[in-house]
């Protein structure tokens, strides 16, 4: 059996190369209109999108319109997306998007615009 030594984290930064490669053909994908693409998209994004509209939301229908709105801000994200931005900065270029979507829902701000005074107070 061979096993392969992990010297300086060299598998570890090989994996997030595939992994940024694979995203970034799965972002432009998803531009093109791609529906699978941008189904695996809102996939990969799915624990971070359902954990946001749970922290906002009292009640299931409530976190259900919140989610919608966050794979639309997604889809938005992936559509203004450059490869400028890099792959691996999407999540956060993204997150801006997700955001501003799920505040259009209850237009009292969401929980970023809270944290950082931009709410309703």
């Amino acid at each position: 059996m061979k096993i392969s030594l992990n010297i300086d984290g060299a598998d570890d930064q090989s994996t997030r190369t595939a992994e940024q490669k694979a995203l970034n053909h799965l972002i432009l994908n998803a531009k093109k209109g791609d529906s699978v693409s941008r189904e695996r998209l809102i996939q990969n994004f799915r624990p971070l999108m359902m954990s946001m509209a749970e922290k906002r939301a009292s009640d299931t229908l409530t976190v259900g319109k919140y989610l919608d709105a966050a794979k639309a801000g997604l889809i938005t994200a992936a559509d203004r997306y450059t490869q400028s931005v890099g792959a691996e900065n999407f999540r956060i270029f993204a997150l801006d998007f997700i955001e501003a979507s799920m505040n259009r829902v209850d237009r009292g701000g969401g929980f970023f615009s809270r944290l950082f005074g931009g709410g309703k107070k």
